[in-house]
């Protein structure tokens, strides 16, 4: 009896322009109008880093707690913006303090925001004398900002307050800690500070804002993206077991693949290997991307198969030129499919390119292999253009400008009506970002 050995593609493991290159904060000079500290509305530091790339929180010397980045204060569990802000409880009823500080003490050079606001929002569980604390941020040189803005009408209630950023004075090319709270003996005219074990300061949506209110476009050079198989394993999509009879499958047209994999942007990067995540409320609207820089960047799909299209037959691990490979197809979708959809091909398309489902839409696209150099110039290869968003059909794209932000689902197809038994067939496909 006839039998299919296996069915299988490999998954190249992702070409992708620049891939895996680490956030480079320390030769940074920021330039958006606005610039995030802790915020989820604005892009700014980097907080998945490693070494002196990364920010974090340092409550000093032990003075206070981080209670829990989300919440755990005995007001309401309700952030100034988003969904998360961060609660300080005080330890001590001598000084307390903590810095949103470079690890390592690295240097960020925020020139970019001479003469304009550090703003951010607090409230507290005991505003009339959590309101003595002033804020400020510092240098690598110990220049400080201020130690004169006070917390003065804070409330029980999330209140936004701002500072100046000096134009002169300060090495703003030398900046080590972007936001600081401190509360010890100093206090406004008039007033004293007292502090008191338990008290609690919530802080959110912290940020640099420019004199000017402009920005520089963020050129994108490079796309980190992901490609997780789903139903599956050991990068492979698979159709049919090993050893599979053939007499099961002889007569079978088009036949989807048991997994699928879903395509996901995970990050762009700038020039200086800058790095602007995407997800956890970061949306390609989130930045200053340059229109033109981002555009060009777009998505494709083919074979390595030399002049030969499809899944290419072998023998004892050899080609074997005594069958035909077997045509495969490709779409992406944002819904589940079942491996049982009809795939059909239609009668007037004569250059190969793309087959319909039971409702008659033209939502599959043959896969072929890269043979030359205006390949990329093939619009049946585009995936995803982030000038429309990713292709859902033979002339249809979805997602619009900011399609970067979807993570469609892409599903392979294959044509096993003239599959000779006793051979294996296989192939590798690329998915590949790139910048034309």
């Amino acid at each position: 009896m006839k039998k299919i050995r296996l069915f299988i593609i490999p998954i190249i493991a992702l070409l992708v322009t620049l891939m895996g290159v680490s956030y480079s904060f320390a030769t940074a000079k920021p330039a958006n109008a606005v610039y995030g500290v802790y915020s989820e509305i604005y892009p700014g530091v980097s907080w998945s880093g490693s070494g002196d790339d990364r920010i974090d929180i340092y409550p000093w010397e032990g003075t206070v707690s981080i209670i829990n980045d989300k919440s755990g204060s005995t007001l309401p569990d309700i952030a100034a913006e988003g969904e998360e802000y961060m609660s300080f409880k005080y330890n001590s009823a001598g000084w307390v303090g903590f810095g949103y500080t470079r690890v390592g003490n690295g240097t960020i050079d925020m020139s970019n925001y001479a003469g304009g606001k550090v703003k951010f929002s607090a409230r507290s569980n005991n505003p009339d004398q959590v309101k003595n604390g002033y804020v400020f941020f510092q240098t690598s040189t110990g220049q400080r900002s201020s130690e004169s803005v006070f917390l003065t009408g804070l409330t029980n209630n999330w209140k936004e307050f701002e500072f100046d950023i000096p134009s002169t004075g300060i090495d703003l090319d030398k900046v080590t800690i972007l936001f600081a709270f401190v509360q010890d003996s100093k206090a406004p005219a008039g007033e004293t500070s007292v502090l008191q074990v338990g008290n609690i300061i919530d802080i959110d949506n912290i940020r640099w804002e420019r004199a000017d209110g402009t920005f520089e476009e963020i050129d994108v050079t490079g796309i980190n993206f992901s490609a997780e198989l789903q139903n599956g394993s050991d990068n492979k999509i698979t159709w049919y077991a090993d050893g599979t009879d053939i007499s099961t499958v002889e007569n079978v047209d088009w036949k989807i693949a048991n997994e699928h994999i879903n395509l996901k942007i995970t990050k762009f990067l700038d020039k200086d290997n800058n790095e602007y995540p995407i997800g956890n409320g970061k949306t390609v609207s989130s930045y200053p991307f340059s229109s033109s820089s981002l555009s060009k960047w777009k998505f494709r799909i083919y074979t390595l198969g030399g002049t030969k299209n499809g899944l290419l037959p072998y023998e004892s691990g050899n080609y074997y030129d005594g069958a035909e490979p077997l045509p495969i197809c490709w779409r992406l979708t944002d819904s589940e499919l079942s491996n049982s959809e009809t795939i059909t091909e239609t009668v007037d398309d004569e250059e190969n390119r793309h087959l319909e489902n039971s409702d008659g839409w033209r939502c599959w696209l043959y896969i072929q292999n890269i043979v030359s150099d205006d390949y990329n110039t093939d619009d049946y290869a585009i995936m995803w253009n982030n000038s429309k968003g990713y292709r859902g059909s033979e002339g249809d794209y979805y997602g619009g400008p900011n399609g970067f932000d979807v993570t469609p689902k892409l599903y392979i197809g294959a044509k096993f009506k003239n599959a000779v038994g006793g051979l294996e067939y296989k192939s590798t496909i690329v998915i590949e970002c790139y910048d034309e």
